[in-house]
């Protein structure tokens, strides 16, 4: 089988006849297609390159494991690719290391939510 390098961005088409939130709160159109570093959590995108397909499948074979963690992008900036890690049937969220706190340790306060509201203390 002849794989498209990972290091090409995945791009979906948006299927149906509802819009579709991109990932970035740009909404795309039914039948427009759009690049996406994001997990494809919508069953009404089509995957229109093969990074996306690999992208799309690995996500609906693990998406169901509660032990699996994902990243929160199947994109790596670091490695500028696609990775998908092999998971293995491992129990990857106890391998999260828990949340210490030390002696003399700094704390920190969020001042702004996720979605760049301001945080309400």
């Amino acid at each position: 089988m002849n794989y498209e390098p990972l290091t090409v961005i995945p791009r979906y088409r948006v299927v149906g006849t509802e819009w579709i939130d991109t990932g970035v709160g740009i909404p795309a159109a039914p039948g427009q297609e759009f690049d996406s570093r994001g997990w494809p959590k919508s069953d009404s995108l089509e995957p229109v390159n093969e990074a996306a397909k690999r992208t799309r499948n690995y996500w609906r074979k693990n998406r169901a494991v509660p032990t699996h963690a994902y990243p929160s992008t199947p994109w790596s900036e670091k490695l500028n690719r696609i990775f998908l890690p092999h998971l293995g049937g491992r129990d990857t969220v106890a391998a999260v290391p828990k949340d210490e706190v030390l002696p003399n340790m700094p704390a920190y306060r969020a001042l702004q939510d996720v979605f760049g509201g301001v945080a309400r203390h």
